[in-house]
């Protein structure tokens, strides 16, 4: 948009004509930021014009990938991060892709420290049940906790030395109890990924008899499949464009 000022000038003159235009930093795009799937960053690289032999683009704000272009993985974050256009004030963007627990696996708080109270898991289990090898393992979990049964005998030990001191030690030993020791999940780890079937042991509190998750084999799987996306999306970006630039951080 540009507005015209004409001026009217005599001796000789016939017209001065004046131009205002926008300054070229109100019509520059916005800096491209943005946060997708660990696919992202290669999904990008795939589509945009590539520009490593220096040459001027016709286009002054477009976003390419160029020499002054890298990737940074940190695979300790699960993320691969694109930046291109480092120096360029209105070019300048980044692409960052990350992979996420799928909801399925993260709700069941496996291996963060989290406990359940019985009753709460008996009814969160009844309603996802979809999460289970067959849905008659989930019930019978259920109704299980929901009515717990434990049957505990106390082994009590004193100690005296004689010269005034006493120790005194309770010792709980579970006799019986329903509570299962482990039972088998049929979720997908990430997002994106396929179902993965895997073994959760089951911790119970000797106070108040709540449950914790432990699973030494999901926490491998997490391991693995993380390096393995990783892996495979540092090798796909190696391959559509061999000039860039990945760190590891």
């Amino acid at each position: 948009m540009e507005n015209q000022e004409v001026y009217k000038i005599e001796k000789g003159v016939k017209e001065v004509v004046i131009t205002h235009k926008k300054a070229l930093d109100e019509a520059a795009p916005h800096n491209i930021a943005i946060l997708g799937n660990i696919d992202s960053p290669r999904k990008w690289i795939e589509k945009r014009h590539f520009n490593f032999d220096g040459t001027t683009l016709s286009d002054p704000f477009a976003h390419v990938i160029d020499e002054e272009s890298h990737v940074l993985i940190d695979r300790d974050n699960m993320e691969i991060k694109l930046c291109f256009n480092e120096s360029h004030p209105l070019r300048r963007g980044s692409v960052q892709g990350k992979l996420i627990l799928h909801p399925d696996f993260s709700k069941w708080k496996i291996n963060t420290g989290e406990s359940w109270d019985h009753k709460e898991l008996s009814e969160f289990i009844k309603m996802n049940r979809s999460c289970f090898e067959t849905r008659q393992d989930a019930m019978i979990m259920s109704t299980e906790l929901s009515n717990i049964k434990v049957k505990a005998d106390n082994e009590y030990e004193k100690a005296d030395d004689n010269r005034g001191s006493v120790r005194t030690m309770i010792a709980q030993k579970i006799i019986e109890s329903n509570i299962p020791q482990a039972f088998k999940l049929n979720v997908p780890i990430f997002k994106g990924t396929a179902k993965t079937t895997f073994e959760v042991e089951v911790y119970v509190n000797p106070g108040n008899y709540s449950v914790t998750f432990v699973s030494p084999d999901a926490n491998d799987i997490v391991s693995e499949i993380k390096n393995k996306i990783i892996d495979d999306e540092e090798k796909a970006i190696k391959k559509i464009a061999p000039e860039l630039v990945i760190i590891e951080i």
